[in-house]
């Protein structure tokens, strides 16, 4: 949801950083309730201690994720380089384990590095 619509909706005024605490709850809900609904129920309750302390918690904790994502991106890089630069292809395959043949390849074909037999053969069987 963007900001200007859960301001028309609730005819509240919220920043930024507001509006992002607000969002990660309503990413948070499940499939059936729709902005209307979410936005109706929020400034039902918006002055709650409980919602406001939720909505702080639940935007500490998309932080956490956001910061854990990047760092397994990062070390994501880092297998991959290290397998390319040692030549080493136990490496890959503990990258493979861990993200999976498909993630691998993909940034080793984005950093121009060599596939091996098992990459090929995976893309070889995936063609079809």
């Amino acid at each position: 949801m963007l900001k200007q619509e859960f301001e028309d909706r609730t005819n509240l005024q919220v920043n930024e950083e507001e509006f992002n605490a607000i969002n990660a709850i309503y990413m948070a809900c499940t499939n059936e309730m729709d902005k209307d609904a979410f936005c109706a129920d929020y400034k039902k309750h918006s002055d709650s201690v409980i919602v406001t302390d939720l909505t702080k918690r639940v935007e500490t904790l998309r932080r956490v994720v956001n910061y854990h994502d990047r760092r397994e991106d990062e070390m994501e890089n880092y297998l991959i380089d290290l397998a390319h630069d040692l030549d080493e292809p136990s490496i890959d395959r503990k990258a493979e384990e861990m993200w999976g043949l498909y993630a691998v390849i993909t940034r080793k074909i984005d950093k121009g590095y060599t596939l091996d037999s098992v990459q090929l053969e995976y893309i070889k069987n995936n063609l079809k």
